[in-house]
């Protein structure tokens, strides 16, 4: 993510793929990347999901322009944790997984069709109320 421009802002799942052309490539984040680890890929693709969505989109936005921030940002922002039984969690791990799955071997950096992105944004507003 670059830091200063908030419309720039991806979140990406990277998982070990034993058919990847590069075996047992590592991945190095810079300072301008966070990571985290997860032991389920469905949690991954949660936080992604989140993460990419409209509603956080429009936060950061606000919150990031013009500034140089660490890892504070998730200080401010609370992401819910990925429950396993709730529907709305799981929509938005399959609506990441999907969009990963679409784009995989590409450099393609739209956002969703808008009436995916609203269906994103329903399921982000039940997880955080």
């Amino acid at each position: 993510m670059e830091q200063q421009a908030p419309k720039s802002f991806r979140a990406a799942v990277v998982s070990q793929d034993d058919n990847s052309v590069l075996p047992n490539k590592l991945v190095v984040p810079d300072h301008k990347l966070y990571f985290a680890e997860f032991s389920s890929e469905v949690e991954a693709y949660y936080l992604c999901g989140f993460l990419n969505s409209l509603p956080v989109r429009t936060w950061l936005g606000g919150f990031l322009l013009g500034k140089q921030i660490g890892t504070t940002i998730f200080e401010h922002m609370k992401v819910p944790k990925f429950d396993p039984h709730n529907d709305a969690c799981k929509a938005i791990a399959a609506i990441s997984e999907k969009a990963h799955i679409n784009r995989d071997g590409s450099r393609d950096k739209t956002y969703l069709k808008s009436e995916i992105e609203e269906e994103l944004a329903e399921y982000i507003k039940k997880v955080c109320s």
